[in-house]
């Protein structure tokens, strides 16, 4: 299981370092056209990074961990017998996920994907809320048990 779960983790990390050259770039320019001197700027920015890393990292953790639990209700309904997965289509969801959940089904209900549709499987984005409905086709009432 660890193997399995490690490939689909921290897919998403990236632009870390980016994120963080922006904000220099933006505080300096503030800061230079406000006629700051360096010292103000050097605090400034070293504030904006630990609040910048602090955020990212709140981020990283929770869509990782999200990832994570759903890697392994996957694992786990698969070995139970799921065939198939949903996503719902709930009204407060991001249109990232309503493009990718809701959109493609002419009844505008959820969209049904296969157990080995594991490129569907949320979250798609950083701080995503979405979750997996694994069962079994053909049988409505089979819903794989969550371990928690």
């Amino acid at each position: 299981t660890r193997i399995t779960i490690e490939k689909y983790v921290g897919n998403q990390i990236v632009d870390v370092g980016e994120n963080i050259k922006q904000s220099v770039r933006d505080i300096i320019t503030d800061e230079y056209n406000k006629g700051s001197n360096p010292q103000k700027m050097a605090k400034r920015i070293s504030e904006e990074i630990d609040v910048i890393k602090k955020k990212r990292a709140r981020t990283i953790a929770r869509t990782e961990i999200a990832r994570t639990s759903t890697i392994s209700d996957y694992i786990i309904s698969k070995e139970q017998g799921a065939t198939h997965f949903t996503v719902s289509c709930r009204s407060t969801r991001c249109d990232k996920c309503k493009a990718e959940y809701c959109s493609s089904n002419p009844t505008g209900g959820d969209v049904e994907f296969t157990i080995d549709q594991t490129d569907k499987l949320p979250p798609l984005h950083p701080n995503c809320r979405c979750v997996a409905d694994f069962y079994k086709k053909g049988n409505s009432k089979y819903k794989v048990k969550r371990i928690k």
